[in-house]
């Protein structure tokens, strides 16, 4: 049931924030909802990356986020200026469906 209820989630968001993390990567139901999101549903995601580690570029979440610019919160003393950075992020995503939204039902945009 969790399940469906994640799949519902992820149908029914306007962008998809995943927060990558070496137990994130060992997830399979993690994963499994990254590449639903990603490659069935097209979401935007945005991915942001907890801790110094860079395993998860090996692996599929690595392939589905190649190229993508991600928000890394590394060291703690950089987390305010990280903070903002990904509210920026998330403000802009949402701020350009908006605009997709209102083209595709014909709204003015």
């Amino acid at each position: 049931s969790s399940g469906i209820n994640a799949e519902y989630g992820i149908r029914g968001c306007s962008l998809y924030l995943v927060l990558l993390s070496d137990n994130f990567i060992m997830n399979d139901t993690a994963m499994s909802e990254l590449l639903y999101a990603k490659k069935t549903l097209r979401k935007t995601v945005i991915p942001v990356v907890l801790g110094r580690s860079s395993k998860w570029h090996a692996t599929t979440a690595g392939m589905l986020l190649a190229g993508q610019l991600y928000i890394q919160f590394g060291e703690e003393s950089t987390w305010p200026s990280k903070t903002n950075e990904l509210l920026e992020n998330v403000k802009q995503q949402v701020k350009k469906e908006r605009v997709v939204s209102r083209v595709t039902d014909g709204s003015p945009p």
